[in-house]
């Protein structure tokens, strides 16, 4: 357990679940000062305690006199880049009492969860921020890397397609977690910059977190066969997945008879395999960039970031030689592509192809 001691502040990792059950507690309060519901009770305490990654030590505490006054919660992650992988430290769920913002506790304890990223020799340190901590994780040289994609399908039921497709093959229904889920969850997102990679026992927490956030889960099947899952809200795809011979304009023509929609959203990236399929409508794609916050990431080794890149991205190395990279962060963070000044880097980058970052909003942790 690391414990340090700055301005009078305590910074430590929580010693037990109990201490957890308190912070988790004080961070309510903290997000809901005029006070907050059972469910919102149930949903933050499912999401602290029944991450199957969840240990006492990755709540990590500030206090003063022994009282808890703000504290954040870690997890390790595994981020996927086509066969690059990334080993990440996720932060999420910040929080100080009210009586002590203002007085730098919020950054103390970000500064503390860096120091345990960079002993535990993590690649990357990546959140998701709260739009009113906009600019706060920038002063700790953190920098927005989302693209937060969104694909439109529209006018469906003019196309030509849809009206040739055999409507009604695919069914929806309630389907318990399969490891086909993973299978074709890699397939689909294998080329998604954001992508998590999951355990069994982390696939069975995304489902169960689904609960409380009003999205539901579906299995696709043709006849009694499964061949997919949708996670979805109202008319919105959160996350598809499906098998590779799949009859993708009947599938996309089934699912908006389910949604009830003749206009569907993914929020997907544009990298997904669904982009694979001509599906006959109009089809159209919305990214932006929050350099502010959002999807926040700080690379926490450099060297470690850039090797994995120049020897598993596709030019490999073959062009390896013929790259000569300059060891910092800024140059660092172009190399992952971000915010299209791709091209006006160190000479040799243009050899990479840059990628839109997007992590599911079901994996926001």
């Amino acid at each position: 357990m690391i414990t340090e001691v700055e301005s009078n502040i305590e910074l430590t990792q929580a010693s037990s679940i109990e201490e957890c059950r308190q912070a988790m507690h004080v961070a309510l309060s903290s997000f809901y000062p005029q006070g907050y519901s059972t469910a919102q009770q149930e949903s933050w305490h499912y999401r602290w305690f029944e991450d199957p990654t969840f240990l006492p030590e990755r709540v990590l505490l500030a206090k003063q006199e022994n009282r808890i006054i703000g504290g954040i919660r870690v997890k390790p992650i595994i981020l996927g880049r086509r066969t690059q992988f990334y080993d990440c430290l996720g932060i999420a769920d910040i929080f100080t009492t009210v009586d002590m913002r203002g007085h730098g506790v919020a950054s103390l304890i970000v500064k503390f969860a860096i120091q345990l990223s960079e002993r535990e020799k993590h690649d990357l340190i990546i959140g998701v921020a709260r739009k009113r901590t906009d600019g706060f994780y920038l002063k700790h040289n953190f920098f927005g890397i989302g693209s937060y994609p969104k694909i439109m399908m529209k006018e469906m039921r003019a196309s030509r397609k849809f009206r040739q497709c055999e409507i009604g093959k695919y069914t929806f229904r309630p389907q318990a977690y399969s490891p086909l889920f993973n299978k074709m969850y890699e397939r689909c997102y294998g080329n998604v910059f954001g992508r998590t990679i999951r355990t069994d026992a982390d696939w069975k927490f995304i489902l169960g977190s689904l609960n409380y956030n009003q999205h539901q889960c579906l299995g696709i099947f043709d006849d009694d066969k499964l061949v997919g899952y949708v996670i979805f809200q109202q008319n919105i795809v959160m996350e598809l997945s499906f098998e590779q011979h799949i009859d993708g304009v009947t599938l996309v023509h089934d699912l908006s008879t389910l949604l009830g929609h003749d206009e569907i959203q993914f929020d997907i990236s544009p990298l997904h395999a669904i982009m694979d399929i001509n599906i006959g409508c109009e089809v159209s794609v919305i990214q932006r960039e929050c350099f502010y916050g959002g999807h926040i990431v700080k690379i926490i080794n450099i060297e470690n970031v850039i090797q994995k890149f120049i020897l598993r991205d596709e030019v490999r190395l073959s062009h390896a030689n013929e790259f000569s990279f300059p060891l910092s962060y800024d140059a660092t963070k172009l190399l992952l592509g971000i915010h299209g000044q791709f091209r006006a880097t160190p000479a040799g980058l243009d050899k990479f192809s840059t990628m839109p970052f997007c992590i599911s909003r079901i994996d926001e942790f």
